[in-house]
């Protein structure tokens, strides 16, 4: 069995700096019935410092492709390189990364995100025992040169190896190509080593944003009647909060919308344009 092995005082220390930004116990899950707003993996949002830095994807047109840690839509450089980071085998070398993380869109919304409460019920009747051993095989798997779905296996929402594996970049070949310097290519399969960091990252995510969760599966419980989340006009009224704040400019990692929201946002350079769609029944 794969296991996380940073020490208690590290682990704290991390937790401690994810609380602070998203102002709220690192942990604790979110409000029933709402979920991560749906930002993919070349988003940016680059006034508020989240940035894409895979400099590894085809370049816009006319442009060369960015240097290793800049960012891909307005080349500011972040780190000197993304990679050489995520290389590190040691622990120094983890917390660096998952701190620089904070700079790339869909990592930080993912590492401050309050996590939804279908992936916490899903945390508490697994154990942490059990969690980790799913993180191993679900990055094992996302790593596989063989997998024909590598890059459409992790859920948005719902799925606690999930989370950890977006705000890791273990979610796929891609994304752990430029963050932890693995094969990118459909043919060369990752080294013990590599294999073994890339799990690890994804461990420790379930340490820092789960540190009270038993090692065994909990007793019961319960589920989550999607009919009775919300009452008369909430998911509307929590659909307003979500698109004004965005219409005036927050920062959009760790905001959470309601599920089967009616906001949608889409990539644009530097930014996100931001829609919503309204049943026109209502």
């Amino acid at each position: 069995m794969n296991q996380h092995d940073l020490a208690p005082d590290v682990l704290a220390a991390i937790r401690q700096e994810i609380a602070d930004m998203q102002q709220t116990i690192a942990g604790e899950p979110a409000g029933r019935g709402l979920v991560p707003l749906r930002i993919k993996c070349t988003m940016t949002s680059c006034r508020h410092g989240r940035h894409c830095l895979d400099h590894l994807r085809p370049a816009y047109r006319g442009e060369q492709r960015p240097s290793p840690g800049a960012c891909r839509d307005c080349g500011v450089v972040v780190a000197s390189a993304a990679g050489s980071l995520g290389q590190s085998p040691d622990d120094a070398g983890l917390i660096a990364t998952c701190r620089l993380q904070q700079s790339e869109l869909i990592r930080a919304h993912y590492w401050q995100v309050p996590i939804d409460q279908w992936a916490f019920n899903q945390a508490l009747r697994a154990g942490s025992r059990e969690l980790r051993d799913r993180v191993a095989a679900q990055v094992s798997r996302a790593m596989d040169p063989t997998n024909i779905y590598s890059g459409r296996g992790a859920a948005y929402a719902g799925n606690m190896v999930a989370y950890a594996q977006h705000a890791t970049a273990t979610c796929c070949r891609n994304c752990a190509a430029y963050w932890h310097g693995t094969p990118r290519d459909k043919v060369t399969p990752l080294s013990e080593a590599q294999l073994a960091h890339v799990i690890k990252a994804a461990q420790a995510f379930i340490a820092i944003r789960l540190p009270d969760l038993p090692l065994e599966p909990a007793d019961a419980v319960p589920s989550i009647r999607r009919s009775l989340l919300f009452a008369g006009g909430d998911k509307e009224r929590y659909d307003d909060h979500a698109f004004s704040a965005l219409a005036d400019g927050i920062d959009p990692a760790g905001l959470l919308v309601p599920l089967s929201s009616s906001i949608q946002v889409s990539a644009v350079r530097r930014g996100l344009i931001v829609e919503r769609h309204l049943d026109p029944a209502v």
